[in-house]
Formats: structure tokens, sequence, C-alpha cells
């Protein structure tokens, strides 16, 4: 070890490891994870993941799966045929995550629609995974009568009808 190696290591003051909680001793001042494998694949993980959120670097790595696809071209009609569980399985998978985008979707237009009913007359508590939409009103509102109905199918209508005001109330059946 060189005069320059021992006084570094002297003078740095220990470091705690984020990944294993263990204490270390640098070998630069930028080195933040201790020397273990584990904490080097959490290390190199963790900067891939931010290296891939950097939209330049979004635009590179796009261009590079274009110019692949470019040079191979007909491969992945040749793995489809070779991996039918897989695409059944993608299959799947997509008309879930559709179905779960298009609820979204809904959930998204029912909740603006609701508020914009009843103005700034109450609060309105969502659950985008639950069947129903539940409301709390800050006091009497015109449309009170129909938002306590049951289902969301039946017509809405006025009255004078007030409903005490800190209470939930059941606004729409299952979606």
């Amino acid at each position: 070890m060189t005069n320059k190696q021992t006084f570094f290591k002297t003078s740095l003051i220990s470091k705690q490891c984020p990944c294993c909680r263990r204490k270390f001793i640098p070998r630069t001042r930028n080195q933040k994870y201790c020397s273990s494998k584990k904490c080097q694949i959490k290390r190199k993980r963790f900067n891939r993941r931010t290296w891939r959120r950097n939209p330049e670097n979004q635009k590179f790595i796009r261009a590079q799966q274009r110019r692949w696809r470019r040079n191979h071209p007909g491969y992945m009609n040749i793995w489809r045929e070779e991996h039918p569980k897989s695409v059944s399985h993608n299959c799947k998978q997509t008309k879930v995550r559709m179905r779960r985008k298009r609820r979204s979707e809904l959930f998204e237009k029912s909740n603006s629609s609701i508020l914009q009913a009843i103005g700034n007359k109450g609060d309105v508590f969502i659950n985008l995974h639950a069947t129903f939409i539940l409301m709390r009103l800050k006091r009497g509102h015109s449309l009170s009568k129909a938002w306590r109905s049951r289902y969301a199918c039946q017509r809405i209508r006025s009255g004078p009808v007030r409903l005490p005001q800190g209470r939930l109330y059941k606004v729409a059946g299952p979606l």
C-alpha cells in the first residue's frame, strides 16, 4: 500500500451501506455501497433503472430496438410459432390490462360527472377497486334523493328531500 492509499484510508470515516446497513471503509470518496456481492447487484440495478428513466436514454433505447428489428425481420413470427404458450398467456394478460384501463377511464369519467353534479356541496369518496361509490354531503342537496337510490341506472329526479350532512351514501351500483 502506498502512502497516498494509507493516508486516504485513515482519513476517512466509515460509512453505512444503504443496502445491508453495515459499516464499511470506502475505497473512494464517492463509494456509497459496500463491496459485498448482494449490495453491488442492488447498486447496479438502481443505476440501470435511473439511466433508463432519462428521456434522452429512452430515445436511444428505442432507436436501438428499431435498428435490431429492422436487421432481424420475421424474428417475432418465428418466436411466436415456437412459443404458443407464451403467446396465449400474453393474449390473456393483454385482455386483463385493457379491461383495467377501460375501467379506470370509466372511473375517471364517473368521478368528474359526479363532481360536476354536486358542485361544491359535498365530498366524493370513490374507490376504483370497489363496486360502488360513496359520497358525503356537506349540506342538503337537491339531488340527494336520487343519489340515495340503490342503483345508478335509476332516473335522477331532483326534489326537496334533504339528507343529513356528514353521512356516507351509496350513490352508484356495480360498474
